[in-house]
């Protein structure tokens, strides 16, 4: 998961060194445990290091939780060194713990565009016509994320640390007003019936509402980078109708 374990960036900031060579996209075509284990076609669980794709953008420029330096790809600020060998690039996946390489993940050059951020991002329709909702209007105040709203039982906690998104407002004009955690200021999306519409990132996020024990939930797709540069959406909020 490429949101969480951060690594404090004082530890590791170092001067941009180029290599032109990696410049452009990449896929994932294997994993193992060790660089001469390719050759021999011993492979590890693909789903290790769960990147299918990754883009090395001119200069090092970051996208997402990524970005780089000659030799060494950052992971959300966490170094991963590469190697290129035979025209592969061979990424030691560093555990967080033991800041040990455990695998390497093998990628082969697909072209050697220098592409930019919004080359590469998801970019959803937003230009939905408003369709009004009288359900969703008012109020309401996040209590979880959970993988799927099934998950969500109250009374429970599925998500235990603290929650990104405390709390949304719909009005009725097809504004949505969304308040988060450390940030004084509202951020103004918009929205139409079943969907949140986010104009910075252009996705549109489906929401549905739900009564449960006579309390009314609203469950909201979560797409953030992960989504807009990964392509998956890694879980949802859950908000409890306030007014």
């Amino acid at each position: 998961d490429f949101t969480e374990d951060v690594i404090p960036k004082k530890l590791i900031m170092k001067p941009f060194v180029n290599d032109p060579q990696v410049i452009g996209k990449w896929k994932k075509i294997a994993v193992v445990k060790e660089k001469e284990d390719f050759a021999k076609k011993q492979f590890e669980d693909e789903n290790i290091f769960n990147l299918k794709e990754l883009y090395f953008l001119p200069n090092g420029e970051q996208y997402w939780v990524l970005r780089w330096s000659k030799n060494v790809l950052y992971v959300k600020d966490r170094p991963m060194p590469y190697e290129i060998i035979d025209g592969n690039m061979y990424i030691g996946i560093v555990d967080l713990y033991s800041k040990q390489i455990e695998n390497y993940a093998v990628y082969k050059q697909l072209d050697h565009k220098p592409y930019k951020k919004q080359d590469i991002k998801i970019k959803e329709n937003i230009q939905i016509p408003f369709v009004n909702d009288p359900h969703v209007l008012g109020y309401w105040e996040t209590v979880d994320f959970v993988r799927n709203f099934q998950d969500f039982q109250p009374g429970e906690t599925f998500f235990e640390d603290e929650l990104f998104l405390k709390a949304l407002t719909f009005n009725s004009k097809g504004t949505v007003f969304a308040e988060f955690q450390n940030t004084k200021a509202d951020v103004k999306w918009k929205w139409s019936k079943g969907f949140v519409l986010n104009p910075y990132n252009e996705t549109a996020s489906a929401y549905e509402i739900k009564t449960i024990h006579h309390q009314t939930y609203l469950c909201m797709e979560w797409k953030s980078g992960d989504f807009v540069f990964g392509g998956e959406v890694k879980g949802k909020y859950v908000l409890k109708k306030i007014q």
